[in-house]
């Protein structure tokens, strides 16, 4: 087992899975050797990408190539050098880390075998889970899993929750750790917050949570990732 590392690189890019709701299944990249499948019952390389966000949308990358709509052509690829129109997904969010993708021709990215865009509404099949902050490598055997730490169990509370505009957020946990790594994402997987620490609380500011909404916390301890609602 292991721990969740988040690849911040410019501090909008970060590396997450897709899994999608409808089949339960996480979406693989074929590292650009055909068409895009949704059938993976684990996370190797092929099913992590780069998830970079400009304003409300976002781009796919993996393998050094960014993930193409095709704008409804066909079936979707892996195999773009660059990004255009075909490579840009506005987001939805559906809550609780789920959202749908419109692509290019204004249609819904779909899970299945091969992936298009070409949904006219938002169904299962169209809803993916994204989990936020995995390592940029792991072997196409690996599975994602969460560490277990032997013999202990380790506590958390995060307060107040929900909060409003202009609250600090209040963590502490048990037993203390040589050091803990407490990272904030806003709805879209941006980050908007990170602290080492080798204490065993921690406030993060008011000015991370700028906008209404949920944001995610994620610690290095055991890989969870805890909520907080912004009223």
């Amino acid at each position: 087992s292991w721990r969740f590392v988040v690849d911040s690189g410019n501090g909008y890019t970060q590396i997450v899975s897709l899994r999608c709701i409808g089949n339960n299944t996480y979406v693989s990249s074929e590292n650009g050797n055909g068409p895009m499948n949704c059938n993976r019952n684990s996370v190797g390389s092929w099913e992590k990408f780069e998830w970079a966000v400009s304003g409300n949308t976002v781009s796919l990358k993996n393998s050094g190539a960014y993930v193409s709509s095709e704008n409804g052509n066909g079936p979707m690829r892996c195999n773009r050098s660059s990004v255009g129109a075909w490579e840009k997904f506005v987001i939805e969010h559906k809550g609780n880390q789920v959202y749908a993708f419109k692509c290019s021709n204004g249609k819904y990215m779909s899970g299945g075998s091969p992936m298009r865009c070409n949904a006219n509404a938002v169904g299962d099949m169209q809803k993916f889970k994204v989990s936020w902050g995995l390592s940029a490598r792991i072997s196409q055997q690996e599975q994602v899993s969460v560490p277990t730490l032997p013999n202990t169990e380790i506590k958390f509370s995060i307060y107040p929750n929900p909060i409003s505009s202009g609250e600090h957020v209040y963590m502490n946990w048990s037993p203390v750790e040589e050091a803990t790594i407490i990272t904030a994402f806003d709805s879209m997987g941006r980050k908007v917050y990170e602290k080492t620490t080798k204490e065993n609380n921690l406030t993060i500011p008011s000015e991370t949570f700028q906008h209404k909404g949920l944001y995610f916390i994620s610690t290095s301890v055991d890989g969870r990732m805890l909520k907080v609602l912004v009223k």
